[in-house]
């Protein structure tokens, strides 16, 4: 055999070598970018769980004491008339639902839950902000949530006070 026939035996033996090792990366790609979408599925789930237990940790107590509740009715109608240890009760209340909302946007732009969550997370915080009492709350506590988030709001208010609402705020 001459030297000739066993460089082009080696060029062809190196040739289907690169292929093979081509077709192994491709295929540990493929499983790779797999088991990120199923990672990252699972950090959407997780996310979307943590919320759930935010906004749980919110209601819990409503449901479970009456006189909570019927302090809730009160506060969301007129902040200002409840005396101090009700407000510092119902504030801590309100700072709960408003941490929970700022969890759900930072979740929002970590990219782990949807802009469609988001915005429905948006008409609850509207839906909340339509109360005298909470906009009143929230005008006297808004600082102590991450400047971010109370830009968001604050735009949200203005989104909406825009738009027509009558009470001028959302």
């Amino acid at each position: 055999m001459n030297w000739d026939a066993v460089g082009a035996i080696a060029e062809l033996l190196g040739a289907i070598g690169v292929i093979i090792s081509l077709a192994y990366l491709a295929t540990q790609i493929r499983q790779n970018t797999r088991q990120i979408g199923e990672h990252s599925r699972e950090l959407r789930i997780a996310a979307l769980d943590a919320i759930a237990n935010s906004f749980s940790r919110f209601r819990e107590p409503l449901i479970r004491d009456p006189e909570l509740a019927a302090l809730w009715i009160r506060g969301i109608a007129d902040y200002q008339r409840l005396d101090e240890v009700d407000k510092v009760r119902l504030g801590r209340l309100l700072q709960e639902l408003f941490f929970a909302h700022q969890n759900t946007w930072s979740r929002y732009c970590e990219g782990a839950t949807t802009e469609e969550s988001w915005l429905d997370h948006c008409q609850a915080i509207a839906a909340n902000l339509s109360h005298p009492g909470i906009r009143t709350w929230w005008g006297e506590t808004r600082s102590i949530y991450a400047d971010e988030f109370e830009n968001v709001i604050e735009e949200l208010i203005r989104d909406n006070a825009a738009n027509g609402d009558p009470r001028g705020q959302i």
